[in-house]
């Protein structure tokens, strides 16, 4: 069932049901008073009526057009803010707000290294470390590959010390604090027969960054996230998402075919970025436009088909993430092309 809006926190709600008992009570010759101190009670119950306990929370289902043209996405919950990479401007928006539909740049991401062109921006997964520096990847097509910072203050950085071949896609935080990232080399078309995909460690000095490797022969890891110490990644290439136990690739690496499957998928899926949720589900995005959640048991559902069979094909599903309080995760949506179904962020419920 489609969730309503969230408009009014369960203390104004009493206060309106007060409001209605006192008319019934004193009658219409009391009405103007009554319905003045109805009106305080209720804008003392909201926090004066500007967001505070009380604030309007879009829930969705709901889609957010954008002048942009997202891949990662991450929500703070500590600001209450959602940001988007965009492609198109090479910069980190926010949204605006709930009970908006816009987004304004939050700041410039670096220049693209020397040997990309203008059309290879190819950002990927966005996160956030504990001192709110964000990450991402950029994706770079066999030449201009590298990992990104923003600083609290907006300082954009081009993490130098790494291999400008390798292509970045995910990138994840672990309770612990440890960066992991995963990646994957020629050829430019990874398949199943393929063992070309790594999941790397990275430590960062300063502003020079190594790659430790931890899963190596894998075809094209898009996903990766850790729930505790145990690492999950989404193998594109073989349809697959794979778990491992991160203590122990730590200690020492291991191959791809030691995983454990959670969850196997259709070819057509095209499995993309993934994130979890506080109940330890997996959720991933695909290139066929469908978001799966992925239970423990590895019992898979559809949560969003963003097609629709008059145009199938058109609208991927990259990136998502969850606002745990409010029961909701935004999903990013590109579209393969924009005059006939623009780019979005979707809303959706969770409950």
């Amino acid at each position: 069932m489609p969730h309503a809006a969230t408009r009014f926190a369960p203390e104004p709600q009493i206060a309106l049901n007060w409001m209605r008992r006192q008319i019934a009570r004193h009658g219409s010759r009391q009405l103007a008073g009554v319905l003045v101190a109805g009106v305080v009670a209720v804008l003392a119950a909201c926090g004066g009526g500007g967001g505070g306990g009380g604030a309007f929370v879009e829930r969705g289902p709901k889609t957010l057009v954008v002048n942009a043209d997202p891949n990662g996405i991450y929500y703070d919950a500590g600001e209450a803010r959602l940001y988007i990479t965009d492609d198109n401007t090479n910069a980190l928006l926010n949204w605006d707000g709930e009970a908006t539909t816009s987004f304004s740049k939050f700041a410039d991401l670096p220049p693209l290294l020397p040997a990309a062109t203008a059309t290879q921006v190819s950002i990927g997964e966005l996160t956030r470390s504990i001192d709110k520096t964000f990450y991402t990847t950029r994706f770079g097509f066999g030449n201009a590959g590298t990992i990104m910072t923003v600083s609290p203050t907006k300082v954009a950085t081009n993490l130098t010390g790494l291999d400008p071949v390798r292509r970045r896609i995910a990138m994840t935080f672990t309770a612990n604090g440890e960066l992991i990232d995963n990646w994957f080399t020629a050829p430019p078309t990874p398949n199943a027969s393929s063992a070309n995909g790594n999941v790397s460690l990275v430590t960062i000095t300063g502003t020079t960054a190594a790659e430790k490797q931890l899963v190596t022969g894998l075809s094209k890891g898009v996903g990766t996230v850790a729930i505790g110490r145990t690492l999950y990644v989404a193998d594109q290439g073989t349809n697959k998402i794979l778990s491992f136990p991160l203590d122990a690739v730590i200690a020492a690496p291991r191959v791809a075919a030691s995983g454990t499957t959670v969850a196997t998928f259709d070819p057509t899926d095209g499995l993309d970025l993934m994130t979890a949720g506080a109940d330890g589900a997996l959720y991933v995005g695909s290139r066929a436009g469908k978001l799966y959640r992925v239970a423990t048991d590895g019992t898979k559902t559809v949560l969003l088909d963003a097609n629709t069979t008059a145009d199938p094909g058109r609208l991927q599903v990259r990136g998502s993430s969850i606002d745990t309080a409010n029961k909701r995760i935004f999903v990013a949506i590109h579209s393969t092309d924009v005059t006939k179904a623009p780019n979005s962020v979707r809303i959706l419920p969770l409950d």
